[in-house]
């Protein structure tokens, strides 16, 4: 009877943890803690989601416990949108793999609907989008293929659609794809591969008399490309126009944001909060607008199409010219005329999001003036394999080395700053060797949070403290040598690492709970003078059984053996 309330309580305990609720940013979720996921579900009233709401694919929370989880938005629940009568736009990220049924049932204005760009199919059904979504929707970016589902496709109603952007990760065109569609007026293809039209695809074009007829309908498709789709049978009957680059991705620049544009980067002028006199420059993203073709603004701010070069020389100043207005000479009354002025500005920062997701970096130069990297600015940057941080850099932003392809870092002594932050290098895959540079004397949270090929971190003595989680889950991670200044193992230090044994230097004084949960190490050994540990073991011999040791400390990981 016991094992059994044991096996109910346990999975009682396991439905909590999958089922937690709650709200991140104005956005409720079901959180999946077990596997850092989240789906999105309804708020606790009607008409908690308003505007144009843009889904993130990953974002930050922190448990009751303070425990610190990354989620990866992979699902959008039933009823997710249900009656949200202010909801105009949905914006679902890449990273949702499946739409359940009704989401938007109630919501009767949404005018836009974009699936951003994925390689991975997503999954869907003809109810996803039950209710008026498919007679009021007359905006739809389709970023990536659709599953085929089985039974009825899931834009068989859609018949409000106006202008349709198909992006480049695309394929194929869903089956019977807004066959009733009578009120199409453009059609704009990204890819550079030919798409055929799957069957029933703009099905009214097919009829004897239809309404538009195809040339009224604008197809624009990638520059050279124009004959390739003349040629097509069925893409031929449209009004084929090519795009020149800008266009393609729908990109508008915003001159209040970017102050100026030089050698492809964007600059704004920064002024120092504590030193007024003291302006600087930072590589910003410009932000956008989605455009359509004709010139028609079709969303809110965007980041979402960044740097596409695959080598940035980041300079370490900047001049450009400023236009200074005439004067009046207040002696004989004349107009002056105005004059340009040069200035010279040093470059000191790189702003958030800057070149996340910019696909085609391989190369970068990061000069030494500048002191900030802001979040996420290199995130999914996965052709970025090598790169050097200057020492000047004193402050990084959460996750600005994240995901990217880097395979070998060198961190500079300045990242003993970074405290501020946490989780710079957090989930690079292909990271197997990491160096901090001499005179590091600090290393920040989370550090190489879920770094799985990291296999050899170097450290050098001076490092006095390494925050929780600097390593949790590096699955390859066998060895390490631990600083002979280090005062405290934090807590989740190592969890995750399958360590075969470690040596506890003799500057640390304690060693947290969580420290080496999950780590499986069989021998724990304190360095000789260690009076601390080994006076708390009541063991003159330096190597401490981590049963014996743990039993003298509270029993902190009671699940290890010697």
């Amino acid at each position: 009877m016991r094992k059994l309330f044991i096996f109910a309580l346990t999975l009682i305990v396991s439905a909590l943890s999958v089922n937690a609720k709650t709200q991140v940013d104005g956005i409720w979720y079901i959180l999946d803690e077990e596997n850092a996921t989240a789906t999105v579900t309804y708020g606790e009233e009607d008409g908690t989601y308003a505007g144009r709401l843009i889904i993130p694919r990953t974002f930050y929370y922190q448990d009751e416990n303070y425990n610190p989880y990354d989620y990866t938005v992979t699902a959008i629940g039933d009823s997710a949108f249900r009656n949200c009568p202010n909801l105009t736009g949905i914006t679902i990220p890449g990273s949702v793999e499946n739409i359940g049924s009704a989401i938007t049932f109630g919501s009767d204005y949404i005018a836009e609907v974009k699936f951003e760009d994925s390689s991975t199919p997503i999954a869907m059904s003809e109810s996803s989008f039950i209710g008026a979504t498919p007679y009021s929707c007359t905006y739809l970016y389709l970023g990536r293929n659709v599953a085929d589902n089985g039974g009825v496709p899931p834009f068989h109603t859609w018949s409000s659609i106006q202008n349709v952007v198909i992006g480049e990760l695309v394929t194929e065109l869903p089956l019977a794809f807004c066959p009733y569609c009578r009120g199409l007026q453009s059609v704009q293809i990204n890819t550079a591969s030919l798409l055929e039209p799957g069957v029933r695809t703009f099905a009214f074009l097919d009829e004897d008399r239809p309404q538009p007829d195809a040339s009224q309908i604008i197809l624009y498709v990638p520059e050279g490309l124009g004959d390739t789709y003349l040629a097509h049978s069925f893409w031929g009957r449209f009004n084929v126009q090519e795009m020149d680059y800008s266009r393609q991705y729908g990109i508008v620049f915003v001159p209040s944001y970017t102050d100026f544009e030089q050698n492809g980067l964007f600059f704004k002028i920064w002024q120092d909060a504590n030193d007024p006199d003291h302006k600087y420059l930072a590589v910003v993203i410009p932000q956008v607008w989605y455009l359509n073709p004709d010139g028609t603004y079709v969303s809110q701010w965007s980041s979402e199409f960044p740097y596409k070069q695959s080598s940035v020389n980041i300079p370490d100043s900047v001049t450009f010219y400023h236009w200074y207005d005439g004067r009046t000479d207040r002696y004989s009354g004349r107009q002056e005329s105005g004059v340009y002025q040069p200035l010279t500005y040093k470059v000191e920062a790189i702003g958030d999001y800057c070149f996340r997701g910019a696909s085609n970096l391989t190369d970068l130069h990061i000069p030494n003036t500048v002191k900030f990297i802001g979040t996420e600015a290199f995130e999914y940057t996965d052709k970025l394999h090598y790169l050097t941080i200057p020492n000047s850099v004193t402050e990084v932003g959460w996750l600005a080395f994240a995901r990217t392809g880097l395979k070998e870092i060198v961190i500079p002594a300045s990242s003993s700053n970074w405290l501020e932050s946490d989780a710079a290098f957090q989930d690079n895959a292909n990271l197997t060797k990491a160096t901090f540079a001499s005179g590091t004397t600090a290393i920040q949270d989370r550090i190489f949070f879920g770094c799985t090929a990291l296999r050899t971190i170097i450290i050098p003595d001076e490092v006095e403290y390494i925050g929780p989680g600097a390593f949790a889950g590096c699955e390859a991670l066998t060895e390490i040598h631990l600083p002979a200044s280090l005062q405290v193992l934090n807590n989740r230090l190592f969890r995750g690492c399958p360590l075969r044994s470690l040596e506890i230097p003799a500057g640390v004084i304690e060693i947290e709970g969580s420290a080496l949960l999950g780590t499986n190490i069989a021998k724990l050994t304190v360095n000789p003078a260690n009076t601390v540990l080994l006076s708390k073991s009541r063991l003159t011999n330096c190597t401490v059984s981590v049963r014996s040791l743990c039993r003298l400390t509270s029993n902190m990981y009671p699940n290890m053996v010697s």
